[in-house]
């Protein structure tokens, strides 16, 4: 479980080094070049493109986004990496924060963009902008084996009254409270580990994140957990499936990156390389049906 009182900052293939406290990772980030310095006016990509380093803020959740050994490794940094080559961009360092941190985090410039499987939704929109999507991964729901409660339907869990375990500022809480599951049964925990041991501990009922996810934590307790099948994920109010589409995160001023980011993405598309990518961590690449970030970004 990732430790809140500390921050893992990492390289692609650099030294591990753990930062204690919030000041001292900002000392961090600005000697790797996230921070004021260099020439006045000078913009966040014209620093990437200068320096060849970019800091991504991840939550630490495989295979979103984490850590392995000393890289930050998953769906999200293989995409960042990738682009960003494309222009040079050799360096790529990450900072582990919590999930519901990664968008504060971004907007006081703690790292440079958000690399973490972050789903694209309106309200994050107002926030900070966001590159096309680039992989989709829809919500499962972890119950104890078996599925003692018989939980097989996300818009269910609030008319069954069970107990649901959902991680802080991620979309699954404001499912929840858009359902209207009750604040005795909504447990809102910090990270993806607490959500699972929520239900390993019997706390919870029930919890829901992305499948490829679900399943390595099967995975690791065969005996205990199962992914509640057959499963109709979450509707919203008009019967459709909530669009479960992952995008970067960017600083709303930072338009220049965004450009030449989404340039790139797309060069991935057209060459195969997205694809994939994605197939790798069991994701679902875009394809002409998916919706635009405009389109998310807008409700439609």
């Amino acid at each position: 479980m990732t430790d809140p009182t500390r921050r893992e900052f990492l390289g692609w293939g650099g030294a591990l080094t753990l930062v204690g406290g919030s000041g001292l990772v900002g000392e961090v980030l600005a000697a790797c070049g996230s921070g004021s310095s260099g020439p006045s006016g000078e913009t966040t990509w014209q620093r990437v493109m200068r320096t060849k380093t970019v800091v991504i803020g991840l939550a630490n959740e495989n295979p979103a986004a984490f850590i392995n050994g000393t890289n930050a490794d998953g769906q999200a940094p293989s995409v960042a990496k990738a682009v960003l080559a494309l222009s040079g961009v050799t360096n790529l360092n990450a900072t582990v924060t919590e999930f519901d941190s990664l968008i504060p985090g971004l907007v006081a410039k703690r790292f440079d963009m958000i690399g973490a499987g972050m789903f694209v939704r309106p309200a994050r929109c107002k926030q900070i902008a966001f590159a096309e999507p680039d992989g989709s991964v829809p919500d499962y729901a972890l119950v104890r084996k078996g599925n003692p409660k018989g939980i097989h339907k996300a818009n269910d869990i609030a008319i069954m009254k069970v107990k649901f375990a959902v991680q802080t500022g991620a979309f699954e809480q404001t499912f929840a409270q858009q359902i209207g599951v009750s604040a005795d049964n909504l447990i809102v925990v910090p990270t993806q580990q607490d959500q699972v041991a929520s239900v390993l501990s019997g706390r919870a009922d029930v919890t829901m994140f992305n499948k490829p996810a679900l399943t390595l934590v099967v995975a690791q307790h065969p005996n205990d957990l199962e992914i509640a099948e057959p499963w109709t994920p979450p509707l919203d109010a008009s019967g459709k499936p909530f669009p479960a589409w992952s995008a970067e995160g960017f600083r709303k001023e930072d338009s220049d990156f965004l450009s030449a980011f989404n340039s790139g993405l797309a060069q991935l598309k057209a060459n195969g390389t997205l694809t994939q990518i994605d197939n790798k961590w069991g994701y679902d690449p875009p394809n002409a049906d998916t919706p635009t970030t405009s389109a998310i970004c807008s409700g439609s």
